[in-house]
């Protein structure tokens, strides 16, 4: 890399990085691994920010202008061919890489709780949830049944829900339904899940 030969994935002029630069704006992370030395670092560096990294997220309300859990990105590594039969430590293979997630910003929370109780309220009862695939995708089914349970609201799933919640719930309502003109609470996923919406019936 160093003296940039003319090889494949160089575009013709020696520039090594040309792909990792067109993916900056999608990645979370990345490494150009050219040192053996710090490749094992560097890869754990991209696994671990693969998983729990928060992307910066700027929005309107001064409640969300900061870092806060939205979405996941993947990551992008750099494996020049010359590294490919480099010899490493295998030390840090005795310590487990620490993926726990951050906590939530508790600012983020009240702003959010907030909107969705005066949501709630302003449909008079005429309230439903529907789950859709991403319940299940996240593992947080078990959350959504102590949400349904708690506040007894009806529920629904879409056609990429299906199992996500226990049919026999006496507020199961079906598969792709929603009441008339009904307020939605659509759980998506564990993070910035809800979002309100006007359904037609139709």
């Amino acid at each position: 890399m160093k003296t940039k030969p003319l090889l494949h994935h160089t575009l013709g002029n020696g520039h090594f990085e040309a792909y990792s630069k067109a993916v900056e704006h999608f990645v979370v992370a990345s490494a150009i691994l050219s040192e053996p030395s710090t490749a094992v670092a560097e890869i754990d560096r991209v696994l671990v920010d693969c998983v729990t990294k928060v992307p910066n997220v700027t929005t309107s309300h001064a409640a969300y202008s900061h870092t806060h859990p939205v979405q996941s990105r993947p990551v992008y590594i750099t494996l020049p061919t010359d590294l490919v039969g480099a010899i490493v430590s295998a030390t840090p293979l005795e310590t487990p890489l620490d993926f726990s997630i951050p906590e939530n910003c508790a600012a983020t929370e009240t702003v959010v709780l907030d909107e969705l109780v005066k949501q709630v309220s302003a449909a008079q009862e005429r309230v439903a949830v529907i789950v859709d695939g991403c319940a299940l995708r996240y593992g947080i089914t078990s959350e959504v049944k102590d949400f349904l349970e708690k506040t007894k609201f009806p529920v629904f799933v879409a056609p990429m829900g299906k199992s996500a919640v226990d049919e026999s719930y006496e507020r199961f309502g079906g598969v792709g339904l929603a009441p008339d003109r009904s307020r939605v609470l659509l759980t998506r996923s564990c993070t910035d899940v809800h979002r309100e919406a006007q359904f037609t019936g139709r």
